[in-house]
């Protein structure tokens, strides 16, 4: 849902400004990690070559992590784009890449940064949960998603079970995010749309739903 209404926030966007046309396929959702690594990011790369070689001149975003979260790739794809008469319109900041004040780099690169940032930290909590899942032989946190906690006499004793169930919808999430590079945006809408259901059973997923599953050691 968090993916489809940022589509549709864009779309609104086009639609109050009569000057603005959304071209043929001009909507990128990229199937991969949140915008940190080019080579696993072939739509957007499509997308830039299409810019610079066709009649384009504004690429939309919500905010400046859409875009990218890697500073030096944000940069570098931003200066090709205006040296083809591109600019990049980002919503939140208010930022248009084709006539920059000074004042607006330190600005765009600190929100840059900050997506960069968000999205290593969520890397490496998840890779760090993974290896203690592996090496430890006892978990005694209290109730996670995906497991049924069984209680022993001593709470240092406590053991998890699987849920057969919600167990797999664990597993499914760490696949998408770690094998197949996805996002937590669409993971969930991966999740909604093949009907897994939720830890209370009500309601859909979100990328911040995903997101505590995902930060859960």
């Amino acid at each position: 849902k968090a993916l489809s209404d940022q589509v549709d926030r864009m779309k609104a966007v086009v639609e109050n400004h009569s000057q603005f046309n959304l071209v043929e396929d001009g909507i990128v959702i990229e199937d991969a990690k949140s915008g940190l690594a080019m080579d696993i990011r072939p739509k957007f790369k499509a997308a830039i070559d299409r810019a610079v070689s066709s009649d384009i001149d504004i690429i939309l975003v919500q905010e400046a992590s859409r875009f990218s979260r890697n500073i030096g790739d944000f940069f570098h794809n931003m200066n090709i784009l205006q040296n083809a008469g591109v600019g990049i319109l980002i919503i939140e900041g208010e930022f248009w890449t084709y006539y920059m004040n000074p004042a607006d780099y330190p600005r765009l690169a600190h929100e840059v940064a900050k997506g960069q940032a968000e999205s290593l930290t969520t890397s490496k909590r998840v890779n760090r949960g993974i290896f203690t899942y592996r090496q430890r032989n006892q978990l005694v946190s209290g109730n996670m998603f995906g497991y049924d906690l069984v209680k022993a006499v001593e709470r240092k004793d406590n053991t998890y079970k699987i849920n057969p169930v919600d167990g797999a919808t664990v597993q499914m999430i760490f696949k998408l995010y770690v094998e197949k590079g996805m996002g937590t945006d669409l993971i969930a809408t991966y999740l909604n749309v093949n009907k897994y259901p939720t830890a209370n059973r009500k309601g859909e997923w979100s990328a911040s739903k995903v997101r505590r599953v995902l930060m859960n050691e």
